[in-house]
């Protein structure tokens, strides 16, 4: 069993030497494939050492940007041979017969997919070919958004008494039990397995199995079933894609996690011990960060095509996202944590909250005076103080919000005064915290944060439209960080009132 440090050496491996071939050839002598010197590598050691490691937002810059497509060109005709999707297809098949194969050896007849288009017709097509090596006969539905459309779908479980019933999450299994009335195999008795790609903790009445669908990014495959315990876990499609593990076993005394430096490949992995997941793909991904973070449980036999111990891993949350105001950035943890401690035993309970910037704040004329700021590169400690940047050239730098916007739900009705201790108590918590926002605090260049009481249901609201969406995850953190301009959870029609 691997259990090493990732010290040693990579274990020779076919696939993971004809992806490396693949990446060097499509991508070697493009614009991005010079700007890092591919063509000159050979072996992974050295595209390990030559590629950085890179988040989404700058590989989408400095890599992305360079080939010319935001997301993956699907329309290439060789997209399917690139993505590697098929590699490990038979494993995927192979997992989902033995889960039909325990009650009915021929009940692969008729799949029911419940899952709305996604942006990037590969991961459509990978999942369609899945589904078709299964010898499934398949139907689809986009959306359960409106009535009609559930009308539509209780007529066709009475119609095609599906044997098979694949969806984004368990939470959509758990909401047509609700909508249905009952355990979801109680109204189709044909039913045999359900597959479900995400939040495998929500528990469903029926009692047919509810098993992992496979994990499908834009980058091609990254997880296939695996046939051990826990039902939540999967294994790293390490013969699919170019996968490497980014330990961040310790955190700091703010709670946000100390990543190393570098990679090790799931060979090494060690069992227990947290990783981000970073991917290469010959579609156009070099060494990408994808901020999805998985803890190693154990691992699965090798294969001929990886021939060593494949990591069995469980997703976990990504940590939550910093948000910079004018001046400083605050930490995710901090805002959660400082929101949380803002109740006390007799307030009324807190059902959920988001935390992020008010962008009606953002002083869009600039500094008063036209002001220039002089603004540190990436990495530098002093980029948001005076000190930022010294020896960079002037630039006007965009403007942030001033504050911070809270909206909060709580069960029942909340008593008077009750926004304006959280407001109280969350600006001395972050002053606390960080003393760069309390100085900014005291000069009045910050404001306190707004605080807004949501309608009760709010949040269950926001969870059921996410659900009916047919969108991949749909859980989330009680109290969560988000960013206000692209992911607002609660709209602004079900606000209560506001205070700051």
């Amino acid at each position: 069993m691997a259990t090493g440090t990732g010290t040693s050496g990579p274990v020779v491996s076919a696939a993971r030497q004809r992806h490396l071939e693949r990446i060097l050839q499509n991508l070697g002598h493009a614009e991005v494939g010079r700007a890092f010197g591919l063509a000159k590598l050979s072996t992974l050691a050295d595209f390990r050492a030559a590629v950085p490691l890179m988040d989404l937002q700058t590989h989408a810059r400095e890599v992305e940007a360079r080939i010319g497509f935001g997301a993956t060109d699907a329309s290439d005709p060789r997209a399917n041979e690139l993505s590697g999707c098929g590699v490990e297809r038979g494993l995927v098949v192979e997992a989902w017969r033995e889960w039909l194969g325990a009650r009915d050896p021929a009940a692969a007849s008729r799949a029911l997919l419940l899952q709305a288009r996604n942006p990037d017709p590969l991961i459509d097509r990978v999942r369609a070919r899945d589904l078709e090596a299964l010898g499934a006969e398949v139907r689809r539905i986009e959306s359960l958004a409106s009535e009609r459309e559930l009308e539509q779908l209780r007529a066709l479980l009475e119609e095609f008494e599906p044997t098979l019933l694949v969806v984004p999450s368990s939470y959509t299994c758990a909401w047509l039990e609700r909508e249905l009335h009952g355990p979801i195999d109680r109204r189709i008795p044909s039913l045999r397995l359900v597959l479900a790609g995400h939040d495998h903790r929500q528990r469903v009445r029926a009692r047919v199995p509810v098993e992992f669908a496979g994990w499908i990014d834009r980058s091609g495959r990254l997880g296939v079933p695996s046939p051990r315990s826990p039902a939540r876990a999967f294994t790293l499609a390490v013969s699919s894609a170019l996968i490497e593990l980014l330990p961040h076993t310790k955190f700091d005394v703010d709670g946000r996690p100390i990543l190393q430096a570098e990679t090790v490949l799931p060979e090494h992995a060690i069992i227990g011990e947290r990783y981000e997941v970073v991917v290469s793909s010959p579609l156009g991904f070099l060494r990408v960060r994808l901020d999805e973070h998985v803890r190693v449980v154990g691992f699965d036999p090798p294969t001929q095509d990886a021939p060593f111990a494949r990591p069995r891993v469980v997703r976990l949350p990504s940590p939550p996202i910093d948000i910079a105001l004018e001046g400083v950035s605050l930490l995710g943890t901090w805002m959660t944590a400082s929101v949380r401690q803002a109740f006390r035993p007799e307030d009324p309970a807190l059902v959920a909250a988001t935390i992020g910037p008010d962008l009606t704040t953002i002083n869009v004329g600039g500094d008063a005076g036209g002001r220039r700021r002089r603004r540190g590169g990436p990495g530098d400690p002093f980029a948001d103080t005076e000190l930022g940047g010294a020896n960079a050239q002037e630039q006007r730098a965009a403007p942030r919000p001033r504050r911070l916007l809270v909206q909060v739900e709580v069960q029942g009705d909340s008593r008077i005064g009750l926004e304006g201790h959280l407001i109280r108590s969350v600006d001395s918590d972050l002053c606390r915290r960080s003393p760069a926002y309390a100085h900014l605090r005291s000069r009045s260049e910050l404001l306190p944060p707004a605080v807004t009481i949501v309608e009760p249901g709010t949040y269950h609201a926001a969870r059921v439209r996410r659900i009916r969406s047919l969108r991949g995850r749909v859980g989330a953190p009680v109290v969560r960080v988000v960013d206000h301009a692209r992911a607002p959870i609660f709209p602004a029609t079900t606000v209560g009132h506001v205070r700051g």
